[in-house]
């Protein structure tokens, strides 16, 4: 991808893609899913306690841990896997062809890698950690985009309300987000 095209399309401090180019190729890939039947999941992570890593080491190391993140995400998915910024610290993948079960797996090891980092400044080293909601297409469920990206940000906040550092998968049977065992951990 060239330099033009490259700005336009990739979010500047994360290397991944912008929230604009995200939905209009998540859509895409949704579009496609629900017309062929195929399966599809998505995974949206989230840095714990963002907000304490700019406050204690400073907004640059804050951007070198979103730099990192969308490095990590971009060397460990594949590059059919969808990746952008949706937010602030929080990340959306779509992967296309792929299940809860295969997601979870993807997920709970980018989980790892994550808690393994470490991050230094001048004065010190310190490490970050992330939660992660998984939601998978359900064909008759799902007529939307959005519907789905709900169900993972659902799952999200479970994560974040029962510990931080964890994944948490949507289950329309279980009437909301469980936790599934993270073997990582």
């Amino acid at each position: 991808m060239g330099g033009l095209e490259a700005s336009a399309t990739r979010d500047a401090r994360t290397g991944v893609l912008n929230r604009a180019t995200l939905f209009k190729l998540e859509r895409r890939d949704f579009a496609l899913a629900r017309r062929s039947g195929a399966r599809m999941s998505l995974m949206m992570l989230d840095i714990d306690f963002f907000k304490t890593v700019n406050d204690q080491h400073g907004h640059q190391s804050g951007d070198e841990v979103l730099r990192e993140i969308g490095e990590l995400l971009q060397k460990r998915l594949r590059r059919t896997d969808i990746i952008g910024r949706y937010g602030g610290e929080e990340f959306l993948v779509a992967l296309p062809n792929t299940g809860i079960e295969g997601t979870f797996v993807i997920a709970s090891d980018i989980r790892r890698l994550v808690s393994d980092c470490h991050f230094s400044t001048e004065d010190n080293y310190f490490h970050i950690t992330i939660s992660i909601g998984l939601a998978e297409l359900d064909h008759k469920k799902h007529q939307t985009l959005d519907k789905l990206i709900a169900e993972a940000d659902n799952a999200l906040y479970e994560a974040k309300n029962t510990g931080r550092n964890r994944v948490v998968a949507y289950s329309a049977g279980e009437g909301g987000a469980v936790a599934l065992p993270d073997t990582y951990k």
